[in-house]
């Protein structure tokens, strides 16, 4: 895991942390490549970019990830990361845009920044959401669990419906004269 860890890290500009929370041999992070990547880790997490005060920008606790290959591709390439399915038992997330358009989930130095990664099918049992946006004025801070009625992260079968429980605190606009808006 260390060749792929060390690889990522020098193409995202970031640091990346994949590790297992005990010693046991079951806890430690695997990827698995068939019919797409599957990531599944004790313990992620990504660095936040150099210039924000966020401790990281993303960690999360028993995760597994799924992509296709084809959207592994494309946000090889600078468009939107589409992630197949994520379950986490908990994901903590900090989303920083600056108003000179710098974004924390731009990881490609260089690059425009993208929208945010969008994610298909999540599982989380525990979340917690900063967002903090100066183009739209935006300060968010939520605590969110969101689950599929049906729990599954199959490719073939999607969720029927999912619930979403949460509370958020922030503002929007703060201080922003309508003419501004």
């Amino acid at each position: 895991m260390a060749p792929l860890q060390s690889r990522l890290q020098h193409k995202l500009g970031r640091t990346l942390n994949l590790r297992a929370v005990d010693d046991s041999a079951a806890a430690q992070p695997a990827l698995h490549f068939w019919g797409g990547l599957r990531l599944q880790s004790s313990w992620l997490e990504i660095s936040a970019p150099v210039w924000s005060k966020a401790p990281y920008l993303l960690a999360a606790q028993d995760v597994d990830v799924r992509l296709r290959y084809g959207d592994v591709w494309r946000a090889w390439q600078g468009q939107q990361l589409v992630v197949q399915a994520l379950s986490a038992g908990q994901l903590t997330a900090y989303l920083e845009r600056t108003a000179d358009g710098r974004a924390s989930w731009q990881l490609a130095a260089g690059s425009a920044a993208p929208e945010p990664p969008r994610v298909q099918s999540m599982d989380v049992r525990s979340g917690t959401l900063h967002v903090t946006d100066a183009p739209l004025a935006l300060s968010l801070d939520a605590d969110l669990t969101l689950s599929s009625a049906v729990p599954t992260l199959s490719a073939t079968q999607a969720p029927q419906s999912r619930v979403l429980r949460g509370s958020a605190r922030g503002h929007y606009r703060k201080g922003v004269p309508p003419s501004a808006v």
